[in-house]
């Protein structure tokens, strides 16, 4: 996952050239063998050009394979909310995980010694602390940086689908490919920030052709 620090590294010089911002870059945390990381990434009102206390980023690491963990997780994230304003001009949550190749579900964590996939209530419990954060967001996306049994899989594509629809994302980021490629990944991810954070852009301007798929996401 050292793309990912690249990516973010990038940001942070993107960024400061752009807005005279300092960003801490986040990390990704590794809690026993578990690599899934919840970054949200929002800006204050006003616009990156003219921001009225800039951006910022937040990391959490989940692992909810049992009713215990994801009380854990959730009181985790409720307490990164209380520390953020309630309005912002713009959410990015993006979600980093394995899926299941044969179903599409969401490697959500170890159950002893076996790895847990369960989708249907995975981005429900996900998403559910981060709701008034997105609520009070002129835009929210959500970018799922997994592996292509998430879009492919009818069945994990409808979980998508309602989970979309339920948290009233703006637009939501998959990508089809058999494994996940984080080169491409990458110079998507910094044409979004360029685009759409940094110019403002509609993100229908910004990628029509991509965004011309997205009426199968609901």
């Amino acid at each position: 996952m050292t793309w990912m620090r690249v990516i973010l590294a990038i940001f942070w010089i993107l960024l400061e050239g752009q807005a005279g911002l300092f960003i801490l870059p986040p990390y990704l945390c590794y809690s026993g063998s578990l690599i899934q990381v919840l970054t949200l990434f929002s800006t204050y009102p006003h616009g990156p050009s003219h921001p009225s206390g800039g951006f910022k980023f937040c990391t959490v690491t989940f692992d909810i394979s049992n009713s215990l963990k994801i009380t854990r997780y959730q009181a985790k994230a409720s307490a990164v909310v209380q520390e953020l304003k309630s309005n912002w001009t713009c959410v990015v949550v993006a979600m980093t995980n394995h899926t299941n190749n044969n179903n599409g579900d969401l490697f959500i964590g170890y159950k002893g010694k076996k790895k847990a996939y369960v989708l249907a209530c995975v981005l429900e419990i996900l998403l559910l602390p981060w709701q008034s954060v997105i609520d009070g967001a002129e835009e929210s996306y959500l970018w799922l940086f997994a592996c292509s049994a998430l879009i492919n899989k009818p069945i994990a594509f409808g979980c998508l689908q309602q989970a979309v629809i339920n948290h009233c994302m703006t637009a939501t980021i998959g990508f089809n490919a058999v494994c996940f490629q984080p080169s491409f990944a990458t110079h998507l991810l910094l044409a979004f920030m360029e685009l759409v954070i940094i110019k403002c852009l509609s993100i229908r301007v910004a990628f029509p052709k991509m965004v011309g798929q997205s009426y199968k996401l609901g």
